[in-house]
């Protein structure tokens, strides 16, 4: 994973990263690939081959185009198209081509606190695949499949409610156990665990642009959802936030996303 910089008087400088950097990108790769059933040696050549990225909210994290892709490690984004559709992402995603054909280009921001992922060029899948077999290509092609299975079933779910609808992305994000900062009213911020799932990061808005539904839909759905218990309430002491919604009934919050 060396890096070639600027010639200096007529040499060539390779810049090869500290150790510390190393191990992340490392234990990014085996946290994305976790469950594809890749031998070590192959997580290990993704990761010398790969770039670790990470960002804070705000940032692109990401601007596809022909030539390399995107693996979300940690966080939710928010991917536009040209055509000015969006859609949201959460860990797991894979975002461009890996096949390595020309694709629209999209514009990838951070959405939640932070974020991290990887960025790999197509080349290099085409490599690995040719030396290690096509377990690679069979792994990335199941992460393809998954994110269309997102498109089809909770972005192209139109003839549902707008109630339905915004059940089905938050499950869809949600992750099944993660903490969340909240802050009393005397300042000190206090670490929540969410044991039925939570998603951090897309305001009302981002929700609305991603389904293609008016805001109003989209707030009058979230308080719909914390009326029926099967998300939570803003507890007092808590500063209003639009960014943040913890899963308190799981089965009750799929029900209503599975209701035509």
């Amino acid at each position: 994973m060396a890096i070639e910089e600027p010639e200096q008087a007529g040499r060539r400088v390779v810049r090869v990263p500290r150790r510390g950097v190393r191990l992340a990108v490392l234990s990014s790769t085996e946290a994305v690939f976790g469950e594809q059933d890749l031998s070590h040696d192959i997580i290990r050549e993704i990761a010398y081959r790969a770039r670790l990225t990470t960002n804070k909210r705000g940032d692109v994290c990401f601007g596809s185009h022909m030539g390399r892709f995107f693996l979300l490690e940690r966080g939710c984004v928010r991917e536009n198209f040209p055509d000015g559709t969006a859609r949201l992402w959460g860990p797991g995603a894979l975002i461009g081509d890996w096949t390595g054909a020309r694709t629209s280009q999209t514009r990838v921001t951070v959405l939640s606190d932070d974020s991290a992922g990887l960025v790999i060029a197509s080349m290099d899948i085409a490599q690995l695949t040719g030396v290690h077999g096509p377990g690679l290509a069979y792994a990335l092609g199941r992460m393809s499949m998954h994110r269309l299975h997102a498109v089809e079933t909770v972005y192209g779910a139109s003839r549902l409610s707008p109630l339905s609808r915004v059940a089905k992305l938050l499950l869809f994000l949600a992750n099944y156990f993660g903490y969340y900062d909240t802050r009393r009213h005397d300042g000190q911020r206090v670490k929540t665990i969410a044991t039925q799932g939570s998603v951090e990061g897309p305001t009302q808005a981002d929700f609305a642009d991603a389904l293609g539904i008016s805001r109003a839909s989209v707030e009058n759905a979230i308080a719909a959802l914390r009326d029926r218990g099967v998300l939570q309430k803003r507890r007092p002491e808590e500063r209003r936030t639009n960014r943040r919604y913890v899963i308190t009934d799981r089965e009750g919050l799929a029900q209503v996303a599975h209701a035509s």
